[in-house]
């Protein structure tokens, strides 16, 4: 499928600096393919290299979750030791005073 470019910065820039007809005329004879179409021919090469797919997502989401689990863990095992060294200070004082 081969769609018209209407004339956007990228091609309006590199077209020859004339009269504004001649950029009409300039954006009329351009075409590009796909759905995409300027996006897709500006993108410079090497990106969708960089880009992350949803299988690459999903598994950085599994990965996330487990590393706030294992957090989650120890923050609870730090607490439950910080209440029990509380409770002895305070049961220390109360039978010291």
């Amino acid at each position: 499928m081969t769609q018209r470019c209407a004339g956007c910065a990228l091609h309006i820039a590199s077209a020859p600096r004339a009269q504004p007809s001649a950029l009409r005329r300039y954006a009329r004879a351009h075409t590009y393919p796909g759905p995409l179409g300027c996006a897709a021919l500006s993108m410079p090469r090497g990106v969708e290299a960089e880009l992350a797919t949803k299988t690459d997502l999903r598994a950085l989401e599994l990965a996330l979750k487990s590393d706030i689990r294992e957090l989650e863990y120890r923050l609870i095992i730090k607490l439950g030791a910080m209440m029990a060294v509380a409770i002895a200070a305070v049961a220390t004082l109360a039978k010291v005073l």
